[in-house]
């Protein structure tokens, strides 16, 4: 059985977070494209995210959460056109207190696992509300899909691929 990390167990019972909030974001939809897929059999959707430290503090730390929502139309053979007719990015920032300087290490573990409790649910919201104003159907997030890695958006973490 491994040992529990105590000290991982303090940093995350003292995180406090401060300020979630949007960064930045750019969404774009082929209209007449959408148009003429409406009615089609299906797309193919992809979620890439990417999560990242920008500071430590003496009892803090910051970090940046992002996201890129992509939906292609499916050709007769049923696979990914190469153009997307929807792209969403957005970029969330988290400014997080605790209780004493907090190492490297924690900070990167957080951001590698329990971070995206923070965002995730941010991200969501802010995609099926942005995709509404766009007059188009409103881009629901699952709760759960399955993942698999590909490359990293700035040499930084693998981004994740969530396809529904």
């Amino acid at each position: 059985m491994a040992a529990k990390d105590t000290s991982y167990e303090a940093f995350l019972r003292s995180i406090q977070p401060v300020i979630l909030g949007l960064t930045s974001c750019n969404a774009e939809v082929d209209r007449q494209r959408y148009i003429a897929l409406k009615s089609s059999d299906g797309d193919f959707r992809t979620l890439l995210s990417d999560y990242r430290s920008d500071n430590i503090g003496s009892n803090y730390f910051d970090m940046t959460a992002e996201f890129t929502v992509a939906i292609k139309a499916l050709n007769a053979k049923k696979e990914p056109e190469e153009k997307s007719y929807l792209h969403v990015r957005c970029a969330f920032y988290g400014h997080f207190h605790v209780k004493d300087k907090p190492s490297e290490k924690h900070v990167e573990r957080f951001i590698d696992s329990e971070a995206r409790i923070f965002f995730v649910p941010y991200m969501r919201q802010f995609i099926a509300d942005m995709t509404a104003r766009m007059a188009i159907q409103p881009v629901m997030i699952p709760l759960a899909v399955g993942t698999t890695k590909i490359g990293s958006l700035k040499g930084a973490r693998p981004k994740k691929r969530l396809k529904e």
